[in-house]
């Protein structure tokens, strides 16, 4: 399978037919560990794991989400036994799309020895009507006579028409380049008319602030809760106005992105000699801020691994935002 073709296919599937945000969200999933994975056949993924990915809390619901996919014909499914996870494959759409895309050329070569049949006979009848009509050329020859009178009095009608109707034009045009040339020295300004410039100033502009509200505080407080690090459950005071400053300096889009460099360091999840774990008012500081932004605490990867880990990242951010999930 291809990565690109598939949601490609799968956009294009879900433009002509139903399925919930969730199951839609679910399938990118799948899709996205299938890609990881290197394309298996069989995936083993338990009910625990897809409740995880979709944050729901009743295994029922997730059930009945997973067999919306099955019903579609989008993936299918071989139940679990204990002590052995569920097992998903994934349909592929765009292989499906080509099929049917072969099946329509036969249907085409068809229609067209079909056309190719009609087209003779139809040549055939011609040839005939031609015969007929040399026949009764002769007894049309008079009125042809009448018509080529006809047709000289239309074009002498046609170039008188169109030479007067250049005329005005002309006339038109001359007259309002006359009424510009008024205007313009009219709109001369006049001395006391100079309205004087501002006053040269060495201060740098102040960079503009981005509208915050509490839901882009409930929005980033959200993400961070997701690493599974220390929660944060209130911003307002202190913290409030080093995170407002940090949006003002570098954009929503850019908290975003430096927690999700989080999950890419084990160092600053505490994985290290010191015993060290990032904490949110550390992480919003001006000095740490941008050096977790820029990676400097990722774990080191392949550039491979490191472009495919932060495309996933990103698709996933555009998924959530596209299904407000």
């Amino acid at each position: 399978m291809n990565y690109l073709s598939e949601i490609n296919a799968f956009n294009n599937w879900c433009e002509q037919h139903y399925l919930s945000t969730q199951a839609q969200f679910l399938w990118y999933k799948l899709m996205a560990k299938n890609n990881r994975l290197g394309w298996c056949e069989w995936v083993q993924v338990d009910n625990l794991e897809l409740m995880g990915i979709l944050r729901i809390k009743r295994e029922h619901t997730v059930i009945d989400i997973r067999n919306e996919l099955i019903k579609a014909g989008l993936i299918d499914h071989i139940k679990g036994k204990k002590g052995r996870p569920n097992m998903y494959k994934m349909i592929s759409l765009s292989e499906l799309k080509a099929q049917n895309g072969a099946k329509d050329d036969e249907g085409g070569d068809e229609n067209e020895n079909i056309l190719s049949d009609l087209t003779v006979k139809t040549a055939v009848k011609d040839d005939i009507l031609s015969d007929l009509t040399v026949q009764n050329g002769e007894e049309n020859d008079e009125s042809d006579e009448n018509e080529n009178i006809l047709s000289d009095l239309t074009v002498k009608t046609a170039v008188k028409t169109a030479v007067k109707t250049a005329v005005n034009s002309a006339v038109k045009t001359a007259d309002s380049n006359k009424l510009n040339k008024t205007k313009q020295n009219k709109n001369f300004l006049e001395e006391d008319d100079i309205i004087p410039l501002p006053p040269f100033s060495d201060e740098k502009p102040k960079n503009k602030k981005q509208d915050v509200g509490e839901k882009t505080h409930a929005d980033i407080t959200a993400a961070w809760n997701s690493l599974d690090l220390r929660k944060v459950r209130i911003i307002q005071g202190k913290r409030e106005e080093m995170l407002n400053e940090r949006i003002g300096q570098f954009g929503i889009e850019q908290i975003y992105e430096a927690i999700e460099n989080i999950k890419k360091s084990k160092y600053l999840r505490g994985e290290n000699k010191n015993g060290f774990v990032i904490t949110f008012d550390w992480f919003i500081n001006p000095d740490n801020f941008p050096k977790v932004l820029e990676g400097n605490y990722e774990d080191k990867y392949t550039a491979d691994e490191k472009a495919a880990a932060k495309y996933e990242a990103i698709f996933e951010r555009s998924i959530r935002k596209t299904l407000n999930f």
